[in-house]
């Protein structure tokens, strides 16, 4: 059967407000729920849509979730008690209730979501491409909805977007960046689209792992040669940069093309970016300059 759990914040705090807090308890969900069909983070509560033959153990699991949430706030509890879950009777319904999780953002005045991809804590992004390790997989989606695959990530986008409360002509779905020879976007962009395609923090991409290993071939992809500029902002020297140059290209960079392809996925992580001082800024698109056409 399928079921969507709905939990609500107590009284009129908004918790997963903070990047942090939401990057926290996205990351215990994912752990304690591995298979989901669609979820989503607001600044006050959260909804999971998922198959289980035993509900009522999905609700305590996600009322433990909460309660681990709770202690890691440190401010008492946080959640009110989980209701039972709501069952859903046909593909149609969870069609709909999928949709709904992926536009309630854009319905929320304050979070300013112009469009269902702009909000980093829903699984529609991992459905459209855009995330590095998605939670759910389009192919899962189709499956279980019996929609033909071909071109279900666009047919699913259009579904979910065409709403009053974003377009009602819909918008478009993620396009690739592609490849160039010389520098057209600041590595700052660069970064915010490899933080935005593994739902990380802004910042991410100065620390090791696979956001900084996905920033540097994006970066060389992008037209940027000049190491030392790249080094100032992952802080790596020249020597590593050049290994990292020389490995394969990591799994996430499909996606981090999809985010820099669409700034629109980039807003939140831009937004919470560190401000950078205006003198870095020249020093940062001083390559960044068009190709000028021969003749």
């Amino acid at each position: 059967m399928w079921i969507h759990l709905v939990a609500h914040v107590k009284g009129d705090r908004k918790p997963l407000s903070d990047p942090k807090s939401a990057a926290w308890l996205w990351k215990r969900l994912r752990d304690a729920f591995p298979v989901v069909l669609g979820c989503t983070l607001m600044p006050d509560h959260v909804h999971l849509v998922m198959q289980t033959k035993k509900p009522f153990e999905a609700q305590v699991q996600l009322g433990r979730t909460l309660g681990g949430f709770s202690r890691w706030m440190g401010q008492g509890p946080v959640w009110s008690t989980v209701p039972e879950p709501s069952l859903i009777a046909s593909r149609q319904k969870l069609a709909r209730d999928l949709r709904y999780l992926a536009l309630n953002p854009c319905r929320e005045a304050s979070l300013r979501c112009a469009a269902p991809l702009v909000w980093p804590w829903s699984t529609h992004r991992d459905v459209m491409g855009t995330v590095a390790s998605p939670w759910v997989k389009h192919g899962k989606l189709w499956k279980t909805l019996r929609w033909r695959p071909m071109g279900f990530p666009a047919k699913w986008h259009a579904y979910v977007s065409s709403d009053p409360s974003v377009n009602v002509a819909g918008t478009e779905p993620p396009v690739v960046a592609l490849p160039v020879r010389r520098p057209v976007v600041g590595l700052a962009q660069i970064a915010a689209a490899a933080c935005a395609a593994h739902v990380a923090l802004p910042g991410a991409h100065q620390k090791r792992g696979p956001v900084r290993e996905v920033f540097l071939h994006l970066a060389r992809e992008q037209g940027w040669r000049v190491k030392s500029s790249i080094g100032e902002e992952c802080g790596l020297k020249r020597e590593a940069i050049r290994a990292a140059f020389l490995r394969p290209p990591p799994p996430g960079l499909s996606a981090a093309r999809l985010c820099l392809g669409t700034p629109r996925l980039n807003d939140y992580i831009w937004a919470n970016q560190p401000k950078v001082p205006v003198q870095q800024y020249k020093t940062m698109f001083r390559w960044a300059q068009p190709a000028k056409r021969a003749g």
